[in-house]
C-alpha cells in the first residue's frame, strides 16, 4: 500500500502569538509527533486507518484559521468511535478485511449528491473491503432535533437511492455485481432518549429509526457494528 499523504494544511497564524507559531514549526520538523500523537499546540485526533493525517479538531483558540476546517464535536466523536471499536473488536468481526476512512470535502472537491437541487457532501467515507466485497458508507454525524420528518428529509433518504447505484459501479469498475455496495446513515449527535418530535409525534422507536440507517452512538460504539455490517 502507497504512503499515505499529510493532509494540506495551511496555517494562518496571528504574528503575535509567537510562542503558537514556534510550537506549530516544531511539529512540522517533527512530522512523526504532529500526525501520531494528539497532544500539543494543534488539538487532533490520530486514526491510522484515515486516508491523510492529520485530522485537527476545533479550538477555543479563535484566532487561529485552519483549511481544510477542522472536526467539530460530534465528527470528533465519530472518529473516535471508530478508532475504538475497530482496534477492540471491529478487527476481530472481519479479520481479512481492510478499513479506510476518509473526511469528504465540501463543494468543488468532494463526492456530493444532488437533493431536490442542491448539493449534499456526507462528512466522511468509510471504505470496508472484506474477501473481494467493497462496502462504502457514506456517513454524517449530526444532531437529529432540528431534523425535518424523514419524508421531508432529503439527506436521511439517500440510503435508498444509492442501492440501485452499487451494481453499475461495480460494472463501470469492471467487478462482477454484488461486489460492491452502497450504504449512508445518518449518525446522530443526540441521544434516543431525547425527543424528536418531527418522527410521527415523537413516537418512532430505535428500531424504526435503524430500519431508515438513522443511528446512535449510545450505548458504546455498537452502532458501528450495524453501520459496517456485511
Amino acid at each position: 500500500m502507497a504512503r499515505r499523504s499529510p493532509a494540506p494544511l495551511r496555517r494562518d497564524i496571528p504574528h503575535a502569538d509567537r510562542a503558537l507559531r514556534d510550537e506549530i514549526v516544531e511539529l512540522i520538523e517533527q512530522r512523526g509527533k504532529l500526525y501520531e500523537q494528539e497532544l500539543g499546540p494543534l488539538a487532533r485526533i490520530h486514526f491510522d486507518r484515515h486516508l491523510y493525517q492529520p485530522l485537527l479538531i476545533e479550538s477555543s483558540n479563535t484566532e487561529v484559521k485552519i483549511s481544510p476546517p477542522p472536526l467539530n464535536e460530534s465528527e470528533k466523536r465519530f472518529v473516535a468511535d471508530l478508532r475504538d471499536w475497530w482496534r477492540d473488536s471491529g478487527s476481530v468481526l472481519h479479520p481479512e478485511a481492510e478499513l479506510f476512512l476518509l473526511r469528504n470535502q465540501a463543494r468543488g472537491r468532494g463526492v456530493g449528491f444532488s437533493l431536490e437541487g442542491r448539493g449534499f457532501y456526507p462528512d466522511f467515507i468509510v471504505w470496508l473491503i472484506d474477501r473481494g466485497h467493497q462496502r462504502v458508507v457514506f456517513v454524517e454525524p449530526n444532531g437529529m432535533l432540528p431534523a425535518r420528518a424523514y419524508a421531508e428529509d432529503e439527506k436521511a433518504p439517500l440510503h435508498e437511492r444509492l442501492a440501485d447505484l452499487s451494481d453499475a459501479i461495480a460494472e463501470r469498475s469492471g467487478l462482477p455485481a454484488g461486489t460492491v455496495s452502497l450504504h449512508a446513515s445518518i449518525v446522530s449527535a443526540t441521544s434516543h432518549a431525547e425527543p424528536k418530535p418531527r418522527y410521527d409525534d415523537a413516537s418512532w422507536k430505535l428500531e424504526d429509526f435503524t430500519s431508515k440507517n438513522i443511528l446512535f452512538p449510545a450505548p458504546a460504539c455498537r452502532y458501528l457494528e450495524t453501520l459496517l455490517a456485511t
